[in-house]
């Protein structure tokens, strides 16, 4: 069932482990999981940490997104969207810090 969505299952996508090499993520600070499985392409990066401080939480969000090559994989076309942010670890309430620039421009309405 694809729900409109167009399936490949012919289609391959990078491991976890190269999506790390990738971008530059040391997989010993950071989880990466094939959200939907290996037959998709949209990573879920975590932290393998839990900061008690959000203004903790949001330093090593920034400082990972920074350290990263998520920007060079977006201009190079690789990447087509990313965003970072952190969860409160009790209300696990999600805290966007930044995303792509063509994410924000549909957010804002600019590019359909």
């Amino acid at each position: 069932m694809s729900f409109g969505r167009l399936w490949r299952y012919d289609e391959k996508f990078p491991s976890t482990i190269k999506v790390a090499r990738e971008f530059g993520i040391d997989t010993a600070e950071m989880n990466i999981d094939q959200f939907l499985g290996p037959d998709d392409d949209w990573n879920h990066i975590r932290s393998v940490a839990v900061y008690y401080e959000a203004n903790v939480a949001r330093a090593q969000a920034q400082k990972v997104w920074s350290q990263s090559a998520v920007h060079t994989l977006y201009k190079e076309g690789n990447i087509r969207r990313a965003r970072y942010g952190f969860k409160e670890g009790e209300t696990r309430v999600g805290n966007e810090i930044g995303l792509t620039k063509r994410i924000a421009r549909r957010i804002i309405g600019g590019e359909r």
